[in-house]
């Protein structure tokens, strides 16, 4: 007797390789469908990825599973399978001031400043923080301004 015209006839699994990250309950939100990400190889080469799915079943961990498609195939190389770094893009601002995450101070009073460094003389100035990305931490205040020099260890 024939099958069900319902019945699939052929599965396929794409040959495109792909990476899963697992996200917990906290960073889900940041994964969207169609947002652009930035995978890093064990090689250091950054490659561009798009999330390709974002599973709202959680495991016994807290964990979901977020898959990424790369478009460009070819920036992968010969790699089959390799730990990554993947950053999503949370957030994006312009025309904002910068400085290495090193030099935030915590206040004694709370929130955080930085040194600002003028030849010999030095002094700290509370600052607000923004998005942290890269290794640096957009920073604003009366104080601040583009050119200024700020402390680091």
């Amino acid at each position: 007797m024939p099958g069900n015209v319902a019945d699939p006839i052929v599965r396929y699994t794409s040959t495109d390789r792909m990476v899963s990250v697992s996200l917990g309950i906290a960073d889900h939100a940041y994964a969207k469908p169609g947002d652009p990400v930035v995978v890093t190889l064990p090689t250091n080469v950054e490659v561009q990825g798009v999330i390709a799915e974002v599973s709202t079943v959680f495991d016994a961990q807290g964990l979901a599973t977020t898959e990424i498609a790369i478009p460009d195939q070819a920036t992968l190389g010969t790699l089959e399978a390799a730990s990554v770094d993947v950053e999503f893009v949370v957030g994006k601002r312009t025309d904002v001031l910068a400085v290495p995450i090193a030099a935030l101070l915590a206040l004694p009073e709370g929130g955080f400043g930085v040194e600002l460094v003028d030849g010999a003389s030095r002094r700290i100035v509370p600052v607000s923080t923004g998005l942290f990305a890269r290794g640096s931490v957009e920073i604003s205040g009366p104080d601040i301004a583009e050119g200024l020099a700020v402390g680091v260890p």
